[in-house]
Formats: C-alpha cells, sequence, structure tokens
C-alpha cells in the first residue's frame, strides 16, 4: 500500500520554503517529518481499532502493515495477508488513515494532500524477495533454493528485503492513477475485496475507470482501472453521486466488480486469486504455485545429491596428495628444495641460495 503526499513539491518551493522565528528548518522539513511519524502511527491504530468489529484477531504485530521503504514523499507499506477478513482490515484502515490524515493537513493550511494506491503480489512466484544485503538467521544461511524461513524473516523485516516481479510493478505502474479522492488498486485486490464485500459488507465502495494501457504491464494491452472512493468531504462526495446518475454511470457494485474482473482473468489467462476465509479456509491453490512447487521439490533433490556428493569426495585422499610414510614426505620435501635450488642457481648467487634454505628450510621431525 502506498500513500504519497499531493502538492508537496509546490509546497516545498512556495509556503513551505518560509521559517518561524524559533526554527532553522524551513516549514516543509516539519511536514515531511511528521507525515512519515503520523501516518504509520495512524495506520497502526485504525487496524487495533477496526480489527475485533472486522473479527481479525491480531495476535501478531506482524499482520499489521509495516513500513516497506520510503521514496521521496512517499511511504509504501506492506505485509503477509492471511484471509480475506485481514485482506479487507488492511485495505479499511489504510483507507481510513488516508482520510484522517488529509483532514489533518487540512487543518494546518490546505496545502498539502495524501493519496493512496493498493496491490497485492504473489510469493514465491511469480514474485520473489531479495535481501538487500546478506542476512544471517541463526544457523540458516540463504543461499540456492527459496526457504519458508526466508519468507518468514521477509514478513518480520521487510525493509531488509526487496520484491521484486510483475505483481510489484504493476502495483507501482497503477500508482499514477491515484487522486486524492480515489484509492486506485489492482485487479486481484479489487478482486478479493469485492468477494470480501459480498459475504461480509464492510462498506467499501468501488469505481471504475475504464482500461488504460500501463507502461510494461499486461504485454501492453490494456489494464481495467479500478479505485476505492476515499472522498472525505459530505458535500463532495453528494456531488460525484449525483454526476453518476446524470451521466448514467450509476454505482458500481461488488458483484459486478468481482464478474467483471472474473469474465477479464478467464479471457487474458490470469490466475483467480486465492484466499481463504475465517469462515470457510478451504480453497484450492492457484495452478502457478503447484507448477512452482513440483519443480522446487526436483531442484530440492538435486541440491541434495550435489551436497552429499561433494560431502563424499571431500573424504577421499586424492592419490599422490598424500604421503605413505613418513620418509616419503621427507623424500618430497628434500626434492622440492633440490628443484629450488637448480632454479635459483641461475638467478642469484651461492650465498643468496644459502640463505634461502636458512629461510625456508622445512621444520624437523618431532614427536608431536
Amino acid at each position: 500500500m502506498s500513500v504519497d503526499l499531493v502538492g508537496s513539491t509546490a509546497y516545498k518551493a512556495g509556503p513551505g520554503s518560509n521559517r518561524d522565528e524559533t526554527s532553522m528548518r524551513q516549514a516543509w522539513v516539519e511536514e515531511i517529518r511528521n507525515f512519515y511519524s503520523e501516518f504509520p502511527d495512524l495506520l497502526h491504530r485504525f487496524c487495533l481499532d477496526n480489527a475485533p468489529r472486522m473479527g481479525v484477531a491480531i495476535t501478531d504485530e506482524r499482520i499489521i502493515p509495516a513500513v516497506w521503504k520510503t521514496i521521496g514523499d512517499e511511504l509504501v507499506f506492506c505485509c503477509a495477508v492471511t484471509s480475506l477478513e485481514h485482506l479487507a482490515l488492511c485495505v479499511v484502515s489504510f483507507t481510513a488513515a488516508l482520510s484522517e490524515y488529509g483532514s489533518t493537513l487540512d487543518s494546518r493550511g490546505r496545502y498539502l494532500d495524501v493519496k493512496g494506491g493498493a496491490w497485492i503480489a504473489t510469493f514465491p512466484t511469480d514474485n520473489v524477495i531479495v535481501a538487500v544485503s546478506p542476512r544471517k538467521i541463526g544457523d540458516v544461511r540463504y543461499e540456492e533454493l527459496p526457504s519458508e524461513e526466508e519468507e518468514e524473516d521477509a514478513d518480520r523485516l521487510p525493509s531488509s528485503y526487496d520484491f521484486l516481479g510483475k505483481g510489484i510493478d504493476t502495483g507501482f505502474r497503477l500508482t499514477r492513477f491515484a487522486t486524492s479522492d480515489q484509492c486506485v488498486v489492482s485487479i486481484e485486490l479489487a478482486w478479493l475485496l469485492a468477494e470480501s464485500e459480498i459475504s461480509h459488507k464492510t462498506s467499501i465502495k468501488f469505481s471504475y475507470h475504464n482500461r488504460e494501457i500501463l507502461k510494461g504491464v499486461h504485454g501492453g494491452r490494456p489494464y481495467p482501472i479500478i479505485s476505492i472512493n476515499t472522498e472525505r468531504n459530505a458535500l463532495r462526495r453528494e456531488l460525484r453521486d449525483r454526476e453518476r446518475q446524470l451521466t448514467g454511470g450509476g454505482g458500481t457494485t461488488p458483484l459486478n466488480i468481482r464478474d467483471f474482473l472474473t469474465s477479464f482473468m478467464n479471457v487474458e489467462n490470469i490466475d483467480t486469486p486465492c484466499l481463504p476465509s475465517l469462515s470457510k479456509k478451504e480453497f484450492s491453490l492457484p495452478k502457478a504455485y503447484q507448477d512452482y512447487a513440483s519443480k522446487w521439490e526436483i531442484a530440492f533433490k538435486e541440491v541434495e545429491k550435489r551436497s552429499a556428493n561433494e560431502a563424499s569426495a571431500a573424504t577421499v585422499p586424492i592419490q599422490g596428495d598424500t604421503p605413505s610414510s613418513q620418509e616419503d614426505s621427507d623424500e618430497n620435501l628434500n626434492a622440492i628444495t633440490s628443484s629450488w635450488e637448480k632454479i635459483l642457481n641461475n638467478i642469484v648467487s651461492t650465498k643468496d641460495v644459502r640463505t634461502f634454505n636458512l629461510l625456508f628450510e622445512p621444520p624437523k621431525k618431532t614427536d608431536s
């Protein structure tokens, strides 16, 4: 989930460039600092407040979205989602935080606003986690094959990892369609939220904005742009609803969104997203994951076999490397010394050779 400050560039060059009498810094510096600290706290609080009424038990803080990275005036949050209800909790709390923080900015002078976007990505396929720097947890070192330990570590410390893949790229491309009154969402996220809304009525309001071409996404074919309404001003919400009625747009129901996206994904050969529900945990894993799991198992067996062969080879002495007796060892050392003497005789004086022998003479035999 991405939240971005709207109007920050103009604010920095305009009113935000002023300094008050008690501060050495320009006003925009304090606003950015407030944003970095206040918005994460707000999102955390809304998750805790909304969890009971949405039927989600927060037994682990990791299910609350945490800051993944900062990009200029943008904060990007992430977490691993465990159920439809948990997913809805994250998004409802995020849009509530957008509205609340937008109102806070209004009270400070209406120079800035916030806009947001949200999307999901599947791991470990078709997206991957990559450690920002080499990490070691206990005795587990991450090497050839992805492991569950590494995935769990990324859930716990997302800022130590990067997330890469087409699902991540699509989300960042989508955010350019976000506005202060529309939180744009990916089609997979919209499908899951619509499914949740049909079952649980979490008051998510959708809008459909036709299809747009996203550079490098979906093979260049137009992508459906769907958003969640985040208009916090009651008068502007009423105006928008009446405008839709006037133009014949009407409302966009969760059922319409789900059915449209189901057809779209069938036509475009996109896996239907799946998450268990707290009330119905049975669900089928997508084909992409099943294919990945079978390939991972084959690769795991190959790695185990190679490791066993390497361990076995390390215990077999190489012929000629290990002397059969101390006499053989002495004979080999004498031969090496003799060879070096012949070479050095062509380069340096006899005196230097004796010095060489003195400095590099093999150690005497001991009882140890």
